[in-house]
């Protein structure tokens, strides 16, 4: 009985030994690769900002993007490009006009509906309605933008994006 005790009890110390070297062996993977994600992280920041976007589909259905990397240089319509699985507009001389994210507005269409977009300002701490269509606004560092697909009937007293 004792010989069968101590081959379980060297199986175990043996299985003890190894999973805590695979544990140790883990964590120090997860620190390298953590140093060098934030390294990734620190290069970017120099050609590209960060901003959060948030679409509000009308029905209660809200996505946020946050912390999302675009290149300096990216308008609106790039972020919502990167963001949605497909975003329909239409082009003309004043810039364009979004008539559909991912769907909505296009395929689904509710009658006096259209895709609003507003911007978070921070210093008065408040929402503003987009004061230019969205492939001539160009993103900033930090930025925090909506798209809401509201009932425009009652202008100029939309519903401002819900948070921040």
């Amino acid at each position: 009985m004792k010989k069968g005790l101590s081959a379980l009890s060297v199986v175990l110390l043996i299985l003890l030994v190894l999973s805590s070297g695979l544990s140790v062996y883990f964590y120090l993977d997860s620190i390298d690769v953590k140093s060098r994600y934030n390294y990734v992280l620190s290069e970017l920041r120099g050609v590209a900002f960060e901003v959060d976007l948030l679409i509000d589909y009308g029905n209660g259905s809200l996505v946020w993007h946050n912390n999302t990397l675009l290149p300096i240089g990216s308008s609106l319509l790039n972020a919502t490009l990167k963001v949605s699985r497909s975003v329909e507009y239409l082009g003309s001389d004043m810039g364009v006009f979004v008539n559909g994210i991912d769907g909505v507005g296009t395929k689904v269409v509710q009658k006096g509906h259209y895709w609003i977009w507003w911007r978070f300002d921070k210093e008065k701490g408040e929402w503003t309605i987009g004061e230019t269509a969205a492939d001539q606004y160009m993103i900033k560092q930090g930025d925090i933008l909506a798209w809401l697909y509201e009932d425009t009937s009652n202008y100029p007293n939309l519903r401002k994006p819900a948070g921040r």
